[in-house]
């Protein structure tokens, strides 16, 4: 695990199913025991926390009144420095993919363990997808996004690339998150063809 950002602080559950939120909450309370977390019905209780400022959310967009895509858009507008987990019991692999192209950061299903759910959550460090102000006053990629984008571009597959830094597979899948995001593409393939040809990669020139 890594230690280059922190536990999060202010954690918003956004869940239709009651006893599942509550369930939820008391989880991730012994998991982050010091963070404040605050649960979201619909979507109107989702528009009222923008002065709670969550660094980490977790949603199942399957709840009244969400529409999955439109409302993955307006969370990362909403919410540009979160990190957004979709914790859901979703199959459809394009719809997940959609979703994740529209600002989520990752999908986890709920039918995980909760020892996998305990490590996921674990290692969601604010932070992690977040970019970082450089010196030149623009906005690039923290220096581990920068490991992860090089190994990328050289071919690498996610497990590959957590073998290399020492990483698990599951941050390595955050870093290339954020890495798109940077880059404004939507395929690991597209982003390894954007940093080699603009010279973003290797020089870390930007």
């Amino acid at each position: 695990m890594e230690n280059e950002n922190s536990a999060p602080e202010r954690i918003l559950l956004a869940d239709g199913q009651h006893l599942y939120r509550e369930g939820l909450h008391r989880f991730i309370e012994q998991i982050f025991p010091d963070a404040e977390i605050r649960e979201a019905v619909g979507f109107e209780t989702l528009t009222g926390s923008r002065e709670f400022n969550p660094d980490l959310i977790i949603i199942d967009f399957y709840c009244p009144d969400y529409d999955p895509v439109t409302t993955a858009k307006w969370l990362r507008g909403e919410f540009p420095s979160a990190f957004i987990i979709l914790l859901a019991a979703l199959q459809d692999r394009k719809i997940i993919d959609a979703l994740l192209e529209s600002g989520i950061d990752c999908h986890v299903s709920k039918f995980v363990s909760n020892a996998e759910l305990t490590q996921i959550l674990l290692e969601t460090k604010v932070g992690s997808s977040a970019l970082v102000l450089e010196e030149n006053g623009r906005w690039g990629l923290t220096p581990r996004q920068r490991d992860v984008l090089d190994l990328l571009v050289k071919g690498m597959s996610n497990k590959e690339i957590a073998r290399a830094l020492k990483i698990s597979p599951f941050t390595v899948s955050i870093h290339v998150s954020a890495v798109m995001r940077y880059l404004e593409v939507d395929s690991r393939t597209a982003a390894a063809a954007k940093a080699a040809g603009n010279g973003i990669s290797q020089n870390h020139a930007v």
